[in-house]
């Protein structure tokens, strides 16, 4: 007679998952590599380098008095407030993932925010009075400007909103999604906004005309452009998903910020913000239009 052994239970499937971790705020995020934050901190190291070295540019040109010269002015503005988030994101990145340190990370948050935002309202500002330089001002002219000053009261409310993660850094999340989505909209509102009254006011056809107009029409083109890459690259950040990946929403909006700033430098892309012409006092732009 043969010996009969019991039947050997089976094992249930296993499935393999992603490693998560628990935010500060309650929310899971998928953990991620180290190096995504060390590639984060450099790429903010970038931006406080050369935002603060073009902001002191600006400041040391020989021409007019800085607080004369609006459009000068609005620039420094954007410069430093774009270090400041950038210098303010860099120390995030070493803020301890604790409990305890639940508190440091949302000052951290919020006023990278804070100066992000400012960042943002500044360079639509320049684009707007840059475009109308020279111009008479007219209702069309004002309607952009009614929509920056909504604009900078969506985007205080976003500040508002902000609350701390860890992922595994210190990152910023939205407590209301819809006011971030709201924030990115009015920001390509006001892109388009700006690029409708630079084709009426004829910047796009002074681009291709023999005059130091040509020159000013093509830095104001390429700063428009560069704030529309920089605005689509800032959507994960101002989401503030904690799905997203880290270097979706430190790297990227970092280096279209970067690449901004060199636009806004470079003499070969745009010559009327060239290191050269600012020792000269030439910042402010003529007029693109006769009256």
């Amino acid at each position: 007679m043969s010996a009969q052994f019991p039947p050997t239970p089976l094992r249930p499937a296993t499935t393999t998952t992603a490693p998560t971790t628990t935010t500060a705020t309650g929310q899971l995020a998928t953990t991620v590599s180290p190096w995504q934050s060390l590639v984060a901190a450099f790429a903010f190291g970038i931006v406080v380098n050369a935002a603060s070295g073009a902001a002191f540019m600006m400041i040391r040109g020989n021409g007019s008095t800085l607080f004369k010269d609006s459009l000068r002015l609005v620039l420094v503005v954007f410069l430093a407030a774009a270090a400041l988030w950038a210098q303010i994101d860099f120390i995030a990145t070493i803020i301890d993932p604790s409990r305890a340190a639940l508190s440091g990370c949302q000052i951290a948050v919020a006023a990278a925010s804070a100066f992000d935002q400012i960042s943002r309202v500044a360079i639509l500002q320049y684009l707007l009075w840059a475009i109308n330089s020279g111009m008479k001002m007219t209702v069309e002219a004002f309607v952009p400007q009614g929509l920056l000053l909504v604009r900078l009261i969506v985007g205080a409310v976003l500040v508002g909103m902000q609350r701390p993660q860890f992922n595994p850094t210190c990152v910023g999340t939205v407590q209301i999604l819809p006011v971030a989505i709201i924030t990115i909209a009015l920001d390509f509102v006001l892109f388009l906004a700006a690029f409708v009254r630079a084709t009426r006011t004829g910047l796009l056809k002074q681009m291709k005309a023999d005059s130091p107009r040509a020159e000013t029409a093509k830095g104001i083109f390429w700063t428009m452009l560069g704030f529309a890459a920089w605005t689509g690259a800032s959507v994960p950040m101002i989401l503030g998903l904690a799905r997203l990946q880290l270097i979706l929403r430190t790297v990227v909006p970092a280096v279209a910020l970067a690449v901004l700033i060199g636009k806004l430098l470079c003499p070969n892309q745009s010559p009327s913000f060239s290191p050269a012409l600012l020792t000269r006092g030439q910042v402010s732009s003529p007029p693109l239009a006769e009256h």
